[in-house]
């Protein structure tokens, strides 16, 4: 085909373009069965974000505020790259989970005097960010079983290590929001679907991340965004 007297070349495919396009097609596929409707939910104000022009209104942790600092000059990039928005991905999670079990106690004693403090460390300290092992690995779609072809980067798993449940998973990327979104919401589907056939509360939130802008879902038990 010949554009303005120049012949238009394509780009050669490389295996990551690929597996997009696997990753892309199973998205759609997750959202087409889930009933969410693309239309509706990019244009939906239910989603929300933190970014980086909201700081000025949150109140940070100091001990949260000196790790970036240090973080910073330790990583030495002018600009995000895939290395360095994994690096503070890790960074804000773990610093996070760490920082609401430090703080969990003085809130347990206001919230829940009832229970025993020995019960309350032992639900506490099973609380961990892990990987996706433990998570559903195939789906129905028509009628056909498929294996999902991409996972949450990070999940929060709690309770004993044979019985661990999760309802919060993490995807960090360096492409997008709207890819983001997708890929969050279809990783949520199948958990929320196993939930809702073991008879357990079917709830699960979802975050996507660059490190710097953070989007968070919601899937409440009845499957509503």
């Amino acid at each position: 085909m010949k554009l303005f007297g120049y012949r238009k070349r394509s780009l050669p495919v490389t295996p990551q373009d690929e597996d997009r396009r696997k990753r892309d097609r199973e998205i759609d596929q997750i959202l087409d069965e889930s009933g969410i409707s693309d239309f509706w939910f990019w244009r939906s104000r239910r989603s929300w974000h933190f970014s980086k022009k909201d700081r000025d209104g949150v109140q940070m942790p100091v001990d949260h505020e000196i790790r970036f600092v240090d973080y910073e000059p330790a990583v030495g990039v002018t600009s995000p790259d895939s290395g360095s928005i994994l690096m503070r991905t890790h960074l804000i999670l773990t610093h996070a989970l760490n920082f609401t079990k430090d703080n969990a106690p003085q809130k347990r004693q206001s919230q829940n005097p009832s229970l025993a403090p020995k019960d309350f460390a032992e639900s506490l300290g099973s609380i961990v960010w892990g990987g996706s092992n433990g998570l559903p690995r195939s789906r129905i779609f028509d009628g056909v079983s498929y294996a999902l072809n991409h996972r949450p980067d990070y999940v929060l798993w709690y309770g004993k290590k044979i019985y661990s449940e999760t309802n919060l998973v993490v995807v960090w990327d360096s492409c997008s929001a709207v890819n983001w979104d997708r890929r969050a919401i279809a990783l949520m589907v199948p958990i929320h679907k196993a939930r809702k056939e073991s008879g357990k509360n079917a709830e699960i939130y979802g975050i996507a991340t660059d490190s710097y802008v953070w989007n968070f879902e919601h899937l409440d038990n009845k499957g509503q965004v």
